[in-house]
């Protein structure tokens, strides 16, 4: 016969399972959409500024842009900024660049999941310009060690408070100890907070070093 505990444990596990499935088409990332200039595009002086917009709202607060020279120096005159009535897009104003080829580096945290992607572009002044791009959205380097740690932490914790709610009853009544349920029931929120702490603070980490 099962111990009690084994049973609210197994309904934990099925709860996020559930939760997991549930999650995953929500997981998603600011994804490159267009800019301006275009990756690859040789134009005849330098524009006033580069402006990209992506697949989702940004947090601008830890979302950025960097336009560099061909030594890898920052030739932006401005931070990055947010594009008027545009949630979607951000931009960083430029001054006079000499002709040759520029890096655009950028690194976005969606607005709505808080999780990072970072790509790069090239443009040319008086030239031509290499016309890939790239980007990456791996889990360790959109959300860091911490965070993809943090995040099924919470998932875990979420799973035992939802679990232990719901099969409360049922445990009690198979002879597992009512105090034993209600420090699960305490512990879970704990959980909880402390693995959305992880995210929260990987997400700062990579957005602030997530770019050379």
């Amino acid at each position: 016969m099962q111990h009690p505990c084994w049973r609210l444990l197994a309904g934990a596990v099925l709860v996020a399972g559930a939760l997991a499935a549930a999650a995953t088409p929500a997981s998603a990332h600011a994804r490159f959409v267009s800019a301006s200039p275009a990756p690859g595009t040789g134009l005849p002086e330098a524009p006033g500024a580069v402006a990209i917009r992506f697949s989702e709202p940004l947090n601008l607060s830890l979302s950025r842009i960097d336009v560099l020279d061909p030594k890898r120096r920052q030739v932006g005159v401005a931070p990055t900024e947010a594009v008027p009535r545009d949630p979607f897009s951000m931009r960083r104003r430029i001054g006079f660049l000499s002709p040759g080829s520029y890096t655009v580096e950028w690194l976005t945290v969606s607005a709505l999941d808080g999780h990072s992607l970072s790509g790069s572009y090239h443009f040319a002044i008086g030239t031509g310009a290499d016309p890939g791009q790239g980007s990456n959205a791996g889990p360790i380097s959109s959300e860091g060690p911490l965070g993809l740690v943090g995040r099924w932490v919470a998932l875990v914790g979420l799973a035992l408070w939802a679990g232990s709610a719901l099969l409360a009853g049922v445990a009690v009544r198979a002879g597992l100890e009512r105090r034993t349920v209600r420090g699960v029931q305490r512990l879970a929120p704990i959980i909880v907070l402390a693995g959305g702490t992880a995210v929260v603070v990987s997400v700062a980490l990579v957005s602030g070093h997530g770019l050379a």
